[in-house]
């Protein structure tokens, strides 16, 4: 039995379109987690990005851009991977 195998098997006896308390807070962990690291880090990955050349409205909008598409990715995968 797989590691995922437990929360299909809930997920099939709650029925279909009720989320597993389990994945909502899966996901408000993970959601804690990375805009924590995200606002943590910011001011340093600014200063990397501006020492290799880009001025700091670029590089503000180029990880913006990065961290919403990281944001956009891995959240479906999660709750792919949870039911």
């Amino acid at each position: 039995e797989t590691e995922a195998a437990p929360l299909r098997r809930f997920a099939s006896e709650v029925g279909p379109g009720v989320v597993p308390s389990a994945v909502v807070l899966m996901l408000g962990g993970w959601r804690a987690l990375t805009v924590g690291s995200l606002h943590a880090y910011h001011s340093v990955r600014i200063k990397l990005v501006m020492s290799l050349g880009l001025p700091l409205v670029d590089a503000g909008s180029r990880l913006a851009a990065y961290d919403a598409l990281a944001i956009g990715l891995v959240t479906p995968m999660l709750i792919v991977a949870c039911t």
